[in-house]
């Protein structure tokens, strides 16, 4: 955090020069500042000129938490849930470990300036604007069965707590005596975009949300549950409906928000004043009124709710149209999602390991079922499930479930202990952090494989490094950036239009995207054969395949990266510069000789290890000027071909310096120019809080200035 907190102070400083903020306050885990906004004449929602921001500098956050300290601010759309008493705006739709990768606090901190112009407009839904409703804590849900009807339940139902914490389930009551849960129901009819916000957390929030109707039939009901003594044990299960626009498949969707009553029926009855008690005994109070001064006391839980899978919910996630062992190694898989699953049970029907150690901290809801097994055992550790599915199949010794988390840069024991019972780890994870995070700990002893799709599901990518050889899976990766900016055929293989649906009528932030089963299970075909295949091979391999409209599949074979470790004064970071952009450099210095060239420096920045790489560059501009002892690098096409590169790579190659050629003879050292430049570039690392460097080739060698 303390690297994030230091360039987030800078920024802060650069937007103060701006006039954008003022008043910074600096704390042990916060920075307050007040930010300045421009108002229009017409505030769609109460946005003040000037709004006090915190960041939340604390060591649980992976990165600086912004919020507003003005108690009165909106209950606008992109505000993150279950935050408190505080109100935190959602600047970016990735989870906080993704933006951490690629830290920019410069965009941060103008992220939330452009936040609040824009909900000041009433603008903040536009397409390719952020979407609200990452969960900082945790919540509660509830599986409702498919044959799920109010009228069939309304007259009591079973609220079943499931083996996991805080997931339950409802279940139909063959009678009333039965029965340990009634349901109301409440139609709010209309509603904007994303319907309830910030959910209420007892009955006197949630009464605030009623229309008069609406508020006049909750007393009403609440009279009537109460004063009937055989309802004084059960539970008390709020459901409100709403028509909301569903900016993903831009229709009108009903939808229900879920809230248990955290109290039975009687505690109610007596807060509320329609029931007395005396001595330990309970009876109706004569001509009772609510008292609704009493609602703030008795709590209540929202839940985020999950209906059990259909025929519906499978067709939309597929992308249809609506009409229609003995001397085989031990494993540790870690992500068992919709591919991994499938390679954990092709893996496993082939009869290829010897144990299967699972590991994942996923629960099982029933949208998983479109692409995932097919199971019904709804809120349980997918780990578990799996490890029992394959159990069956094998034996019960076979597979071994670990029901946990990589986190940011930390592997715990369990997971460490797991990898070190096997011969062969496979990350099915699809996250850059968990890979890059393995790489940190070095497991050189253990064959190892990557496995991941683009993001339209179309291209497969597979890493595979043998035992013993010492190349972190990082080193391939950064080689499938630099294949894909620099192979016109592959472009756009990162770049997707494939649209996503609702699955939870808890927010539009509960996504999940259309690829079809079918393509999940080429690839995981196509996975599972060479996972086996490479096995028996002690090669370095970076594979893809990529399948057409046809599902045709197609195979390629990348030539990783030689990247060499270059030490590099005055630099903490590991620095690795690619083999063939030194024979780049060199090239082009003979081609221009006698006069000097140069360009632009592009590479990347792993946080979790502390490296740099640079892999490519962007050659000199047009308009630059070459002299037998100078050059000075244009700016011509330079901003759109970095935004490119950004584009084709997801963000993860950028700008990372300059390079020049120096004439015959000369020696690598900086000129007295060269250090003006350097002067520039250091101000810039300054700012960002991660080096620039100068490169410098000579007849033939190189020097790298940090």
């Amino acid at each position: 955090m303390k690297i994030y907190k230091e360039s987030l102070k800078k920024a802060l400083y650069s937007l103060e020069r701006d006039g954008i903020v003022s008043n910074i306050m600096i704390t042990e885990n916060s920075i307050q500042a007040s930010y300045h906004i421009d108002l229009p004449q017409f505030v769609v929602n109460d946005i003040e000129s000037t709004e006090d921001v915190v960041f939340d500098c604390s060591p649980e956050f992976i990165i600086p938490l912004p919020y507003f300290r003005r108690e009165n601010f909106p209950n606008v759309i992109h505000l993150l849930r279950n935050t408190g008493n505080f109100k935190y705006p959602c600047l970016f739709q990735a989870e906080f470990s993704q933006i951490a990768l690629n830290w920019d606090a410069n965009s941060y901190v103008y992220r939330l300036y452009e936040w609040l112009y824009l909900t000041a407009r009433g603008e903040l839904h536009n397409d390719g604007q952020p979407l609200e409703n990452i969960f900082l804590y945790k919540k509660h849900e509830l599986i409702i069965p498919l044959d799920f009807n109010f009228d069939k339940f309304k007259n009591g139902c079973i609220l079943e707590s499931c083996k996991t914490e805080n997931i339950f389930k409802l279940l139909g009551a063959k009678s009333s005596n039965e029965a340990n849960c009634l349901l109301q129901k409440y139609d709010f009819g209309s509603i904007a975009h994303s319907g309830i916000i910030n959910p209420p957390c007892n009955f006197d929030e949630l009464y605030s949300l009623f229309d008069d109707d609406n508020k006049k039939e909750l007393k009403n009901n609440l009279k009537l549950l109460s004063v009937n003594h055989h309802n004084y044990e059960k539970k008390l299960i709020i459901i409100i409906e709403a028509n909301i626009k569903d900016a993903n498949l831009n229709v009108t969707q009903k939808q229900e928000y879920v809230f248990l009553v955290d109290y039975e029926i009687k505690t109610i009855g007596l807060q509320i004043g329609i029931i007395g008690e005396h001595e330990g005994n309970y009876s109706q109070i004569i001509s009772p009124s609510a008292n609704i001064e009493n609602f703030k006391n008795i709590t209540i839980t929202p839940f985020a709710w999950y209906k059990h899978f259909d025929q519906l919910q499978g067709r939309i996630a597929n992308g249809c149209r609506l009409i229609d062992i003995t001397g085989f190694p031990a494993i540790t898989q870690i992500g068992i999602g919709a591919i991994g699953g499938q390679i954990a049970r092709n893996i496993t029907q082939s009869g290829f390991p010897k144990e299967l150690i699972l590991i994942d901290n996923d629960l099982f809801y029933p949208h998983n079922t479109s692409r995932w097994l097919i199971s019904s055992d709804y809120g349980n550790p997918k780990v578990k499930i799996l490890s029992d599915q394959l159990n069956d199949i094998i034996h019960n010794t076979y597979s071994f479930p670990v029901y946990e988390k990589v986190e940011f840069g930390s592997l715990s024991d369990d997971i460490l202990k797991a990898i070190n019972l096997s011969e062969i780890i496979i990350d099915t994870s699809a996250s850059i952090t968990v890979q890059r995070t393995i790489d940190k700990y070095n497991f050189h002893h253990l064959d190892r494989i990557t496995n991941f799709l683009s993001p339209d599901g179309k291209t497969s990518f597979l890493f595979f490094t043998p035992k013993g050889m010492q190349i972190p899976h990082t080193h391939l990766e950064i080689s499938i950036y630099n294949f894909i900016i620099s192979n016109q055929d592959f472009n756009n293989v990162l770049n997707s239009s494939v649209k996503g649906y609702s699955y939870s009528g808890d927010s539009c932030r509960s996504i999940s995207y259309e690829i079809s089963t079918n393509i999940i299970g080429i690839h995981s075909h196509w996975a599972s054969h060479y996972i086996e295949k490479l096995y028996q091979t002690n090669e370095v391999k970076i594979l893809l395949c990529n399948i057409d409209d046809n599902f045709q599949s197609k195979c390629f074979n990348v030539i990783p990266e030689i990247l060499t470790e270059y030490s590099v004064q005055n630099c903490s970071q590991k620095v690795y510069i690619a083999k063939s952009l030194i024979e780049n450099f060199e090239v082009h210095r003979t081609k221009n000789l006698p006069n000097e060239t140069g360009g632009i420096l592009i590479g990347a920045f792993d946080v979790i290890n502390n490296a740099i790489y640079l892999v490519n560059c962007i050659d000199a501009p047009i308009d630059s000027d070459r002299q037998p002892t100078s050059f000075l690098r244009g700016n011509d096409g330079v901003e759109g071909k970095l935004n490119l590169i950004s584009n084709q790579t997801h963000g993860n190659l950028k700008y990372m310096g300059e390079w020049h050629s120096h004439p015959t003879k000369a020696t690598t050292k900086p000129s007295e120019k060269d250090n003006v430049q350097l002067d520039w570039l250091r101000k810039q690392s300054e700012e960002q809080l991660f080096p620039y460097f100068m490169l410098i080739m000579g007849d033939n060698s190189y020097d790298l200035y940090c």
